[in-house]
């Protein structure tokens, strides 16, 4: 049987932490801090949380060890998590993929503009 990812925070399992809010299976947290939008991954069952701002478009990992370092791409700061949790893997990463938008689940491609 597989274990929850847990959280590098120490705040219990991801399920746990993400338990619904309603109906609807969205996450009990607000999504927004001044115009960001709260994202994350769970990447080698580490769950990373970030902020994304669209209007720069840039990441801003909250997660330590990144402790709210901006990265200028998604993609950048993708390939810093998967090069910090697997370092052997080539870390090339689509960033627009790889993180979720947190309220809803999807992709973070989902807001992109097309």
């Amino acid at each position: 049987m597989r274990s929850s990812p847990q959280s590098p925070h120490g705040k219990g399992s991801l399920q746990e932490r993400w338990s619904p809010a309603s109906s609807t299976g969205h996450p009990s947290r607000k999504p927004r801090e001044h115009g960001r939008i709260s994202v994350h991954a769970v990447y080698r069952q580490v769950l990373v949380e970030g902020k994304y701002d669209p209007n720069t478009r840039t990441v801003t990992i909250e997660s330590a060890p990144w402790n709210g370092e901006e990265f200028a791409k998604p993609s950048a700061a993708a390939i810093a998590v998967v090069t910090h949790y697997n370092p052997e893997r080539n870390a090339n990463t689509n960033g627009w993929r790889f993180w979720r938008v947190s309220d809803t689940g999807r992709l973070l491609d989902s807001l992109r503009d097309t």
